[in-house]
């Protein structure tokens, strides 16, 4: 349909408006789910070398587990960069775990489904238990 002034026609705005909804909610969904595998790594490494889990988890930035090398902006978008990388290192070349871009998607799509059923404060405390306790646990 063609525009009528500065407003698109009722139809294309809902789809507009789900569209966005989707893409936002699968993203928060992944790049939560990014968070919470760097955390169970890091506190399992940490735990192992009995360094600090805090100060790591704060101030440490993310590195390939091969070859150390500090990971770029581009190299840390959920799903997006394990596809365009072909699930390996840019640097080194290394094949990274499925297990990445498995939890991302899983928690992406459990959130895209849970912004259209769980509106409630109650429904999403709900989905970040289940989703940090599929994280923790499967991956």
């Amino acid at each position: 349909m063609l525009f009528r002034g500065s407003l698109l026609s009722s139809t294309e705005g809902y789809y507009s408006v789900v569209l966005l909804r989707i893409v936002f909610f699968f993203f928060l969904g992944a790049s939560l789910a990014s968070f919470l595998k760097l955390v169970k790594d890091r506190f399992v490494r940490k735990h192992k070398l009995g360094t600090s889990f805090w100060r790591s988890l704060c101030c440490g930035r993310s590195r390939c587990d091969e070859c150390g090398h500090p990971l770029g902006a581009i190299d840390l978008i959920p799903v997006i960069s394990f596809l365009l990388t072909g699930g390996r290192c840019r640097y080194c070349g290394a094949k990274l775990s499925r297990k990445y871009l498995y939890s991302e998607l899983a928690l992406g799509i459990i959130f895209v489904l849970a912004s259209f059923f769980a509106l409630s404060f109650l429904g999403w405390s709900l989905v970040f238990a289940f989703s940090a306790a599929l994280i923790f646990s499967i991956f």
